[in-house]
């Protein structure tokens, strides 16, 4: 007959038992067994509870670091059986933070494929066990190894969530050794080879992209409340919708009669004023919580009891951590070294960079890099190649990476060969449709605002978006010819465009602007004319257009006395809905009130719009109208 499995009772009253009762110590093994089994969250959730009060009370006494030289051999097997269940206790907390069981190594999740609200909170609750027991070992330390192998965990399982990520930003990664850390973490992971991981490499690479985005950007110039506020604000803005107080869930322990203990908020975390003050191995563990507790339920007992005022006790367990963290503050750790801090963001970001990325995630990589990273990394022009990389691609992930790109040659001193060569090949029909589009268009003005461009370069862009206003949208082509327009103010060697063939003497039968030559030198723009804004002037039906195409005919450019440039950003920033509503919103003097008494023939006489509608299926007479 099999073994009935632990129900949350059972596990409730084991752990009660073994936190109060010193005698229980067989309780240890079965509440393990609740965390193999992974049947019942609740047993799950209250074993957890249970035994990170219990280890991490005993790892602050320090129980862990072995049996004096002197000790009997009772002590010496307590030692030993001691570390054997912990390392047992902690293999466990991971894979129950990687949604596996230990029984068979598969996903919790695996056959419906969705994530339970209630498991991902065992997640959660089992990656905060492990943080404490991290920094319970050694108090004033944290325990690196056992971070990283409960961070490699959850990036590695397959129900990496946002219930655990947003608890890995609000509480662990706004302390600095969590964060210097991660960031080798990162790096080990990016490098490691595909076999050695259980999801994909594009969804590693999505889980490793969320923990660095989100993990706060702060070195030794940091002001420490802002990371502070930040994190604050992202655990507000998703409360538990089934009104648990999970939060206190973190940090219950029995016999505190359910008071909320916040993770990350410790008393002693007062001198946050110093950057790198703000440690998690300097806050108090949860064993040394609930032996201060103890201790001081203790002094009030005997003060009830006593006729004279007794002597406070304090907790065994406080007395050893605080003479652990003293020795541990006697040696300078890696992690607060500012610049080591920063060398290490930055092989983080350059390791993962070198993935794979889907699609999403790398234009969300993009948009931020230059902002974000950029800005903190020892060495910026490292990422050239990324960025380099990215304008090869073309697209919207060639116009993203103008961005960083940009602050890297402005900023840092890149030089960049063929920058122009490579920004004329981006400029395509797509570029008026990328929602970015306002950011890249207002990029190319800053790239074609210098006086110094060559003439042939500047005929080639002018002649590049003049005919790519032919078949844009409306305010692609007012863009467009913005563009035009200014160039021509700024380079007065163009004017050949437009005032070529006023005398007649010259006469195309083609244009001799190579449209496909990816070579701006060779597109041959200056042999050419800038008869597309003709068209627009005379037969775009966006009025408009037509009213802007006009000024670079009527206008002198090349005064630039009497002349002013046109503004890009507030032109390039329209789309159809903000020109419908400002025709919508003008005020019309005249109307037309032409009568087609013989009715309308047709709109576009052309043979295409006749094959598109033919008058069979369209008709557009009066009669049709009124019927």
């Amino acid at each position: 007959m099999p073994k009935r499995l632990l129900d949350h009772d059972d596990t409730a009253s084991l752990g009660v038992s073994l936190n109060t009762d010193g005698k229980s110590l067989n309780n240890v093994g079965k509440l393990l067994t609740a965390l193999r089994s992974g049947k019942d969250r609740n047993a799950t959730r209250s074993a957890v509870i249970a035994l990170e009060r219990w280890f991490s009370e005993r790892l602050c006494l320090g129980d862990l670091r072995g049996a004096a030289a002197d000790a009997d051999d009772a002590q010496k097997k307590y030692s030993e059986w001691f570390a054997k269940h912990y390392k047992i206790f902690t293999k466990r907390l991971c894979a129950v933070v990687a949604g596996e069981t230990a029984s068979d190594g598969k996903d919790a999740n695996e056959e419906n494929g969705d994530v339970d609200v209630d498991d991902a909170k065992t997640r959660v609750l089992a990656f905060a066990a492990a943080m404490e027991c991290a920094r319970s070992e050694h108090p004033g330390r944290l325990n690196n190894e056992l971070y990283a192998a409960v961070l490699t965990a959850a990036v590695c399982g397959r129900s990496f969530g946002e219930e655990l990520l947003g608890a890995l930003a609000s509480r662990y990664l706004i302390k600095t050794d969590v964060r210097f850390h991660t960031y080798a973490v990162v790096q080990r992971l990016a490098a490691a080879k595909p076999e050695s991981t259980v999801v994909s490499r594009a969804d590693l690479a999505r889980n490793l992209y969320d923990v660095l985005s989100r993990t706060p950007a702060v070195f030794d110039d940091y002001a420490p409340s802002s990371a502070t506020a930040a994190a604050k604000e992202s655990a507000d803005a998703n409360p538990d919708e089934d009104g648990e107080d999970f939060e206190a869930m973190l940090g219950l322990m029995k016999g505190t009669h359910g008071e909320t203990r916040r993770l990350g908020s410790d008393a002693d975390d007062a001198n946050d004023a110093n950057p790198f003050g703000s440690a998690w191995c300097a806050g108090r563990a949860v064993g040394e919580i609930a032996g201060a507790e103890d201790a001081e339920e203790q002094n009030k007992k005997q003060k009830r009891s006593a006729s004279k005022k007794p002597p406070k006790k304090r907790s065994a367990v406080s007395v050893a951590a605080e003479r652990a963290r003293a020795e541990s503050r006697k040696t300078r750790d890696k992690w607060a070294d500012g610049k080591r801090h920063r060398r290490s963001f930055q092989e983080a970001w350059l390791a993962l960079l070198r993935q794979p990325f889907p699609s999403d995630v790398y234009r969300k990589v993009l948009l931020g890099l230059h902002k974000r990273v950029v800005p903190h990394m020892p060495n910026p022009v490292l990422l050239s190649d990324f960025f380099v990389r990215s304008i090869d691609r073309g697209g919207l992930d060639g116009m993203l990476a103008l961005n960083g790109l940009f602050t890297l040659m402005t900023k840092h001193g890149l030089e960049y060969p063929r920058f122009y060569d490579r920004l004329y090949n981006l400029l395509d029909e797509s570029a008026f449709h990328v929602s970015n589009r306002k950011g890249f268009f207002e990029l190319l003005d800053i790239f074609l605002k210098s006086t110094a461009l060559p003439a042939y370069l500047a005929a080639a862009f002018a002649k590049r978006l003049a005919r790519l206003a032919l078949a844009a949208p409306p305010a692609g082509a007012m863009t467009c010819v913005a563009f035009v327009h200014n160039l021509l103010r700024r380079h007065p060697g163009c004017a050949v465009l437009v005032h070529r063939g006023e005398d007649c003497s010259t006469v195309f039968h083609t244009d001799p602007f190579l449209e496909n030559e990816p070579d701006p030198k060779k597109c041959d723009a200056l042999k050419s004319s800038l008869w597309e804004m003709a068209t627009l002037r005379d037969a775009h039906y966006f009025p408009q257009v037509t009213k802007l195409a006009r000024t670079i005919a009527e206008k002198d450019l090349s005064d630039r006395v009497k002349t002013a440039e046109l503004p890009v950003g507030e032109v390039c920033a329209a789309n159809y809905a903000s020109l419908l509503a400002e025709e919508l919103g003008a005020r019309v003097k005249t109307a037309a009130t032409a009568y087609h008494r013989g009715g309308v023939a047709g709109l576009f006489r052309t043979p295409l719009m006749k094959a598109c509608f033919p008058e069979e299926n369209f008709s557009w007479t009066v009669d049709a109208v009124d019927a």
